[in-house]
């Protein structure tokens, strides 16, 4: 079954959302839990890294979505944190600042994928289940 084109496969798959942007959180958090994941939210890097340190076990995610500027710390920070804490955890970045693009390159910065704002929910459902499969779901 699909809602706004996302999937209803992964009903228990955990996904933190770390966007500063309060409407486009709104709207990411809207479409992913539309297609029956659990979304858990965080207003900046700082407490997204701070959802990650207190995730573990069951509790711990299967998917991060991150904004690359913010306040607090920044996307590349809180992949420095997932890394360390829960390095087979995907994690994608999303912006919109083009010189951004030059180290996104998943080879050399550990980032899964990316998504330029403004991105369509296609390329969202596109990267969120890719980065699903290569974490083991």
């Amino acid at each position: 079954m699909k809602a706004n084109g996302l999937n209803h496969e992964h009903n228990s798959r955990r996904i933190l959302v770390i966007e500063d942007d309060d409407a486009l959180r709104s709207v990411l958090m809207e479409e992913l839990t539309a297609a029956g994941y659990h979304v858990i939210p965080a207003v900046d890097g700082a407490e997204g890294a701070q959802k990650v340190l207190q995730s573990s076990g069951s509790s711990s995610f299967d998917l991060i979505i991150t904004d690359i500027k913010m306040p607090r710390m920044s996307g590349k920070g809180l992949l420095a944190v997932a890394k360390e804490h829960c390095p087979s955890v995907p994690v994608i970045a999303i912006t919109s600042y083009g010189n951004d693009l030059e180290f996104l390159k998943p080879s050399q910065t550990g980032f899964f994928s990316y998504l330029r704002k403004p991105f369509k929910m296609e390329e969202l459902n596109t990267a969120v289940q890719a980065g699903l499969r290569q974490g083991g779901g």
